[in-house]
């Protein structure tokens, strides 16, 4: 099966006020999760960073209003900063972790419960 990726963003951080603008995002920090199932189980990876924004050519056509921000439209001002280049090295990277996960001999489980009695209860 093929990995999944799904592009979120964190938080936004903006300027209260620039130029005519109220609260202009200048920054957005972002994850990318990767997924695959193999066999009935999950194996995931992720990538995070900052992508800073070059609002310095904001104009009233291209101004979003803080309550008009979708996860799309920062996500698309996030893949728009890294470019096709860098995305294509962060989604290798997310690939290499899951393939190294899949193919590991390692493995991690909770330690068993063990039914403890309780000496009030349940004299021996």
């Amino acid at each position: 099966m093929a990995i999944t990726y799904t592009w979120k963003t964190n938080t936004l951080t903006a300027y209260k006020e620039y130029e005519e603008f109220s609260d202009t995002v200048y920054k957005v920090q972002w994850t990318l999760v990767g997924s695959e199932t193999v066999a009935g189980k999950e194996y995931k990876s992720r990538s995070s960073g900052e992508a800073e924004l070059d609002y310095s050519s904001i104009s009233p056509s291209s101004y979003v209003e803080k309550n008009d921000i979708t996860e799309e439209i920062a996500v698309s001002w996030v893949q728009s900063v890294l470019g096709e280049a860098q995305i294509a090295d962060i989604k290798k990277n997310v690939k290499a972790e899951i393939d190294e996960k899949k193919n590991s001999n390692e493995e991690t489980f909770a330690v068993p419960i063990f039914d403890i009695p309780d000496p009030e209860t349940d004299p021996e």
